[in-house]
């Protein structure tokens, strides 16, 4: 049995210490590749865990980068500084 490799492309911090989201890139052989948004928290003792997560195929990727460009520009006329 062929197991998917999985990338991890991005870890981002969350509002508190204990929390993240990760942006794995998964690529099954045979049947593509996807990108998973996994929300994870650190428990001690167990170290990082995945509490839920949401697949994404390639044309739901390219829709999230557009929607995330429109919001950047409108919140760049707007004024509103980025954190």
């Amino acid at each position: 049995m062929i197991h998917p490799a999985e990338t991890i492309l991005s870890s981002l911090p969350a509002a508190v210490e204990n929390e993240r989201i990760l942006v794995v890139l998964v690529q099954c052989p045979g049947e593509g590749s996807h990108v998973e948004l996994r929300q994870q928290s650190f428990g001690e003792g167990i170290g990082w865990f995945t509490q839920s997560t949401i697949r994404l195929e390639p044309g739901q990727v390219a829709a999230l980068k557009n929607a995330i460009g429109v919001a950047s520009a409108i919140a760049c006329i707007a004024g509103i500084n980025e954190q």
